[in-house]
């Protein structure tokens, strides 16, 4: 609990402020954070473990998404064994990257049969939910777990159907938190089409409940609006990623400030129109006001054609976007997965160069720089430096270090992308010990002064 202060105090508190803000601007404009971007093409970024070293049922995973200390990779298929499977992975970025004892695994199948082949995972906060597409059927059985109860507890997970409310409400290709409600992806009904059907469930509400569920079809508003690989959220819009079988450049936007049943509430941008081969993207990500696109197939061919979108301009225009040929460096720097930022650089997920071959790829974009030169980007074979370094189904950052999640094989591959370190130079007319000294009294009056009741 807090007290607000009476006038007069707060009149002395700001002066007192004042005083405090000048002090300590003047002292960390002596205090230095050195972010020294890491070569890029250093090997020495690059770590690799094998994680059925740890669990031999490990392999085949599905982007990933971090609550607290822990990363959770989404299960799909696994490689090895020739089989869908729902055993999450939980690495714990507390402990050493390469050692067993830091990885745990649950199987979802030993709850419900159901609960495997996921695509996709986000969370809100405290649960996760994984986004149902292929078991050996197409399906709609959501999954979610706790992440404040025990990871391998059966009663921490729960699951729901949402295809008992709506049949095409299946095969959905990754999920999106805005900051109440989840949105899971329409892509694949394989028993007969692409669908266009977006599921979106309020987590306000009980999860196993069907008022907790809503069911738009965009399809209906654009026929070209279907068979997407992901969403974006950039803070008020959600974006679904085109690809419908490598056929679509169509990206549709929902506003979620509107109504979600409301046809209005949803735009439609057809990337063909900045460039013909525009189209068949997997996954995308946001960065520094920019909605980013990733390249996969186009239809006809493993492609390096990344887009993005300006957010601060109209939608609907074509000059809001651009576009550009990573391929135009390497000519096997195609066929991604997905986008990370690490919060000065893009990151394109490498997955599939052409059919079979999976590659390890990963190119490197600068948004300091303009987008549509080459001289922005960076590319760099991991595989050159391990063999199973390649095939990855998204990336996430956590704690200065970005994870590749293997799909093709269960080998993570870990890339530091900085070597940070905070180093203190002296304030005019002091020495090193004078300047740390006043930084520390400083904080502690401050502390004690100003904040002696805990406020967060």
């Amino acid at each position: 609990m807090t007290f607000a202060p009476e006038p007069h105090e707060r009149e002395y508190r700001s002066v007192r402020g004042l005083w405090f803000i000048l002090i300590l601007a003047a002292v960390m404009n002596s205090i230095t954070t050195q972010v020294d971007a890491r070569a890029f093409n250093d090997s020495a970024s690059y770590s690799f473990y094998d994680t059925s070293s740890a669990n031999s049922s490990s392999g085949g995973y599905f982007r990933a998404a971090s609550v607290g200390q822990y990363i959770y990779f989404a299960p799909y298929y696994n490689y090895v064994t020739s089989q869908y499977h729902g055993v999450v992975m939980r690495y714990d970025t507390t402990e050493v990257f390469d050692l067993s004892g830091s990885y745990a695994f649950f199987d979802m199948a030993s709850v419900n049969a159901s609960a495997k082949g996921y695509k996709g995972v986000t969370t809100d906060g405290k649960y996760l939910y994984f986004s149902p597409f292929f078991n050996g059927v197409i399906h709609g059985m959501i999954a979610r777990y706790n992440t404040s109860a025990d990871f391998n507890a059966p009663s921490s997970y729960d699951f729901y159907d949402v295809s008992g409310m709506n049949s095409s409400a299946k095969g959905l290709y990754g999920n999106v938190f805005d900051g109440r409600y989840v949105y899971f992806v329409p892509n694949g009904n394989y028993e007969s089409s692409y669908p266009g059907v977006v599921v979106r469930y309020d987590t306000t509400g009980a999860f196993n409940s069907p008022e907790s569920y809503s069911f738009y079809d965009i399809s209906g508003l654009n026929a070209s609006a279907k068979g997407f690989t992901g969403a974006i959220f950039d803070g008020i819009s959600v974006y679904f990623v085109p690809y419908n079988g490598g056929n679509s450049g169509v990206v549709a936007r929902y506003s979620t400030t509107a109504d979600f049943n409301t046809a209005s509430s949803y735009e439609f941008f057809d990337l063909t129109g900045v460039n013909a081969n525009a189209k068949g993207f997997l996954g995308g990500g946001y960065a520094k006001g920019f909605v980013y696109f990733s390249p996969y197939y186009n239809g006809a061919e493993y492609h390096g054609l990344a887009c993005r979108y300006n957010i601060s301009q109209p939608f609907n225009v074509t000059g809001s976007f651009s576009c550009f040929d990573i391929a135009a460096i390497d000519t096997e720097a195609k066929g991604f997965s997905g986008v990370e930022w690490d919060g000065q650089y893009v990151y394109f997920v490498p997955l599939q160069n052409s059919a079979p071959a999976f590659h390890g790829r990963i190119a490197q974009y600068n948004t300091s720089l303009p987008f549509n030169i080459s001289g922005s980007y960076q590319v760099y074979d991991t595989e050159a430096l391990n063999a199973n370094s390649h095939g990855f189904r998204g990336a996430i950052y956590k704690f200065n270090y970005i994870y590749f999640v293997p799909y093709n094989n269960a080998q993570i591959t870990r890339m530091e992308p900085y070597n940070s370190s905070v180093q203190i130079v002296s304030m005019p007319g002091l020495d090193l010990m004078e300047t740390a000294a006043i930084f520390i009294l400083t904080a502690a009056y401050t502390r004690i002064r100003y904040f002696p009741i805990r406020i967060f």
